[in-house]
């Protein structure tokens, strides 16, 4: 039988990971090893950490492969369950609101760079610290709506599944940030 997407691999190898295949588990880990890394050192701003939540979030594949309900992409559910291993260990360190904060917007510098020199093409330093500026200001929830979906390119549906909520609050929470940050960028614009 042959694989027609990158989405049927996914789903067999997450059969396999289920019945314990070990070379299914690797090749799974060559496909998404490096996605959370990514996905996870853009918010916590730590490579060990983040190295350490690929292992967890692929032993958690391992053992709970057969729980997958296909309600979901597999790189969606598997990205989930690396947000929850995420969220925990923040709750556990006890990182103060305003230090994530400040790591926040020196990441969201780095990562709304891409997006701004697609749109835009030319951006100064000066527009992205603004930027960057009004993305701080969001709540944590909202900025990383924006994040997911203008930077990272998931759609509503997958933000919902990550943030496990409904479709129509992330559309909601969207809607609100964009207003903030169009205020926000306005009032930067008018003390010019």
């Amino acid at each position: 039988m042959a694989l027609t997407s990158d989405s049927d691999l996914h789903k067999t190898l997450l059969q396999k990971i289920a019945e314990k295949d070990e070379q299914a588990l690797d090749h799974l880990h060559r496909l998404f090893a490096r996605r959370i890394y990514v996905f996870t050192l853009n918010r916590l701003h730590n490579e060990a950490e983040a190295e350490e939540i690929v292992g967890d979030t692929l032993y958690e594949v391992w053992q709970c492969a057969s729980r997958f309900r296909g309600e979901s992409s597999v790189s969606t559910w598997i990205l989930g369950i690396a947000r929850n291993k995420m969220l925990t260990r923040l709750r556990k360190s006890q990182i103060q609101t305003t230090e994530l904060d400040e790591e926040m917007e020196e990441a969201e510098t780095d990562v709304f760079e891409p997006l701004m020199e697609q749109e835009q093409h030319i951006l100064g330093m000066q527009q992205q610290q603004h930027i960057a500026t009004c993305l701080n200001q969001l709540s944590d929830i909202q900025r990383e709506c924006i994040t997911l979906v203008s930077v990272e390119g998931y759609s509503l549906a997958e933000v919902a599944i990550l943030q496990e909520c409904p479709e129509n609050t992330i559309k909601t929470r969207m809607f609100h940030a964009r207003i903030s940050l169009k205020r926000c960028l306005e009032k930067i614009k008018d003390l010019r």
